[in-house]
């Protein structure tokens, strides 16, 4: 069981920057609507079948890793990107802490649904 966990959390790993990138570049044009994308993957992520430590790492992992992808692919400025590294990955930080509470409320959701 432990080894299907360390797939779903690679797995998170490499949806988040994937979603990170398709966002800033194919699906821009999208505006907010890729919240919904991104809402998406997160709810997928939270369903799969683990400890409550494993869901927590796992798309906390996505949520950081899809902050961090999103601001990096999509960086277009001036400065050397090396000098944006921090506040992204503060960035990452707060959208790992928002994908880690999106999962809290769907299993609090699918607990009153379910009793």
């Amino acid at each position: 069981m432990k080894n299907k966990q360390l797939v779903w959390l690679l797995a998170a790993i490499a949806i988040g920057p994937l979603l990170g990138f398709v966002s800033a570049f194919p699906l821009s044009g999208l505006g907010a609507w890729n919240l919904a994308i991104w809402g998406i993957g997160n709810v997928a992520l939270g369903n799969v079948p683990g400890s409550r430590l494993s869901k927590t790492l796992r798309l906390g992992a996505y949520g950081l890793t899809l902050g961090f992808g999103f601001m990096a692919f999509g960086y277009s400025g001036t400065d050397p990107f090396n000098t944006r590294v921090f506040p992204f990955l503060l960035i990452g930080l707060f959208s790992a802490g928002c994908a880690v509470a999106v999962g809290g409320i769907v299993h609090l959701l699918r607990q009153r649904l379910h009793h």
